[in-house]
């Protein structure tokens, strides 16, 4: 919060997309705008995620936002369209196996 200004960001639930939305306040929350799509793309998932994003105001009350979305992270300003960072490596989930060697590094081997 800048002085009464809130600003929120959320994975919405819209026609089986789970997109970010960011909605603001500049009466401490007692009301807020309407809430804004970040970015120009969708994530069609029928399930919950579980993770969320990280919002940003500057000095000028610019809001910049950072998210995942599948195996990407993505970043936009409010109203601009969203850029592709980075793809996030998604690990499968299998066993693990760890083995310490010599020289005190550990290998680690999925499957």
């Amino acid at each position: 919060m800048k002085d009464k200004q809130v600003v929120v960001m959320f994975r919405n639930w819209i026609g089986g997309s789970r997109d970010m939305y960011v909605t603001a306040s500049k009466d401490g929350g007692n009301t807020f705008q309407p809430a804004v799509k970040m970015g120009n793309g969708t994530w069609k998932l029928n399930a919950c995620p579980m993770d969320g994003g990280g919002i940003s105001l500057n000095e000028r009350g610019i809001l910049t936002s950072v998210w995942r979305r599948e195996n990407q992270l993505f970043t936009a300003k409010l109203g601009e369209p969203s850029k592709s960072l980075h793809k996030v490596a998604m690990l499968p989930l299998r066993p693990v196996t760890k083995t310490r060697l010599s020289h005190g590094k550990i290998r680690v081997k999925f499957g």
